[in-house]
């Protein structure tokens, strides 16, 4: 069976090292406000700053995976997920910061079904922690992912569609926070005149239509609650083959997006299209 990091050993500890020593140091903080953190919208999210309203929220994700076995006409590929992240909520109404870190492991599976199209079905299983003295949250997710690629003599088309389910308990509560999540988005693909690293570089800018079909509850203390319907998101980027590598962690390309819903903006850093 063949077996490759998608990111180093050395960098996976490094970025763990730095995510604690993060989180350790927003611990001395003040009284963190009463359900502050869906564990189950946080930890799907990618890199970036988002608003709601007099909420802000800073994510740091490392979407670090171990392939098992690459897919191929007549076998089913397979790797590990291992995504670790780093959030901040800060609520600028009560002057409060609230720090977590979640760490959420699963697997999925990559499924030939034609010559254009994979199959990813996932799941996931892990905890979240803040520094404020709250429980340690108990966070799981799965569902399944496609995604189809088609190219042209002068560029190339990816269509993406998936649907997850998350959810999140604490102290043996009754998770009522998870949420059904519907996405289809359109990459398109354009080769450059120029190269990086000695790799070919290609543009890529796509959307992406997230639906949620039970609003998410975004809390707000002292506030009414916020639900997410729906959200659009824009990006650009830098794509790389073979992949790019930045500080020993290889990566399909970098670039920044846009996310937009009601009462939600957001902007980060993206690496690559997410199907």
């Amino acid at each position: 069976m063949k077996s490759t990091w998608r990111t180093s050993g050395r960098a996976v500890f490094l970025a763990a090292a730095l995510l604690v020593s993060y989180g350790l140091s927003m611990a001395q903080v003040a009284e963190e406000p009463e359900d502050t953190i869906n564990y189950a919208y946080a930890t799907w999210i990618g890199t970036g700053f988002y608003k709601f309203e007099d909420r802000r929220i800073y994510v740091l994700r490392g979407n670090f995976s171990y392939s098992l076995q690459q897919p191929g006409e007549e076998k089913w590929g397979w790797e590990l997920l291992l995504p670790a992240t780093l959030g901040m909520d800060e609520f600028t109404n009560l002057d409060v910061q609230v720090a977590s870190v979640t760490f959420i492991p699963g697997v999925q599976a990559l499924i030939p079904v034609s010559d254009s199209w994979l199959l990813k079905p996932f799941a996931q299983i892990g905890i979240g922690k803040d520094f404020s003295g709250g429980d340690p949250s108990f966070i799981w997710g799965y569902g399944v992912k496609g995604l189809g690629n088609y190219p042209t003599k002068s560029m190339e088309f990816d269509i993406g569609a998936g649907i997850t389910y998350a959810n999140h308990t604490q102290s043996g509560s009754r998770g009522d926070d998870g949420f059904t999540k519907f996405d289809i988005g359109l990459n398109t693909r354009w080769p450059t005149r120029f190269d990086i690293q000695d790799r070919e570089t290609f543009i890529n800018a796509y959307f992406v239509y997230s639906e949620f079909a039970n609003d998410v509850e975004v809390l707000l203390p002292l506030e009414d609650n916020i639900d997410l319907e729906r959200l659009f998101t824009f990006a650009i980027l830098l794509e790389g083959r073979p992949n790019f590598s930045i500080w020993f962690i290889p990566l399909n390309g970098l670039g920044i997006d846009f996310t937009f819903g009601n009462n939600f903006r957001g902007i980060g850093l993206t690496t690559g299209f997410p199907f």
